[in-house]
Formats: C-alpha cells, sequence, structure tokens
C-alpha cells in the first residue's frame, strides 16, 4: 500500500517511467505484475488519496495507506495500518481506520509545518 501512495504521488511522465522500466515480481499470486493493470491501479489511487491491499507482499496482510505530506504539498511518505486477511477486509479498513490514518497524517504534515526539520528526518 505505502508504495502505491508513493508511486501515485509521481508526476504523470516519473510514473510512466517507471511502469515501462519495473519487472513486476510475483510476490504471491495476488500480486500485481501486469504493467498495465500496475498503471491502472496507481491511477485509482492517486483519485482516491489511498491504497489497499489484499496479500499482495505476503498472504494474509491486508492494508490501507495514505500519504504525508511535507511542506510545500508533495508526498514524502505514506502511513500504513494492516490487519489480518481472514479478519478484516479492504473495506472494513476505509470505513473503520480511513479516517483516522488521515487526520494522523495530516497532523504529521502540521508537524513538519511547525517544525520544518522533521522534513529532513523523514525524507525529502
Amino acid at each position: 500500500s505505502i508504495g502505491r501512495v508513493l508511486l501515485a504521488a509521481l508526476p504523470d511522465a516519473e510514473l510512466e517511467d517507471y511502469i515501462a522500466s519495473v519487472a513486476p515480481q510475483p510476490l504471491t499470486n495476488r500480486t500485481i505484475t501486469d504493467r498495465a493493470e500496475l498503471h491502472r491501479e496507481i491511477l485509482r489511487v492517486r483519485e482516491a488519496g489511498y491504497a489497499t491491499t489484499v496479500d499482495q507482499l505476503d498472504y494474509g496482510i491486508t492494508a490501507i495507506a495514505v500519504p504525508i505530506r511535507g511542506l510545500d504539498g508533495r508526498v514524502i511518505a505514506a502511513l500504513n495500518s494492516s490487519g489480518y486477511t481472514g479478519i478484516v477486509t479492504p473495506e472494513t479498513l476505509v470505513s473503520e481506520r480511513l479516517p483516522a490514518l488521515r487526520a494522523t497524517a495530516s497532523r504529521i504534515s502540521q508537524a513538519i509545518g511547525r517544525y520544518p526539520v522533521l522534513q529532513s528526518v523523514i525524507g525529502s
């Protein structure tokens, strides 16, 4: 989820270059390995403002991630929450955790605004 949020923040040309050059490796049978499908998913994440995954990095992990923005509004990091696939669904994560994740990401962004040195710690 985090990677998709970070990719969604790239300018179009950089995203297209990445998609063209990447050789996605199947970590599970649910990992997106088709470049066109991956590109569509990243665009969906960009539009939604968050990403969810189910069993894509490892079996049993369902996750959601949101962007953290730096001083200039650019995405500099992402915040993630996950649970066991047998218990949570992407829909559950969206309804139960997305609001808190967005609020926390906003608080982190505000802290960066108050203490700019934090951006150098998180990334730039």
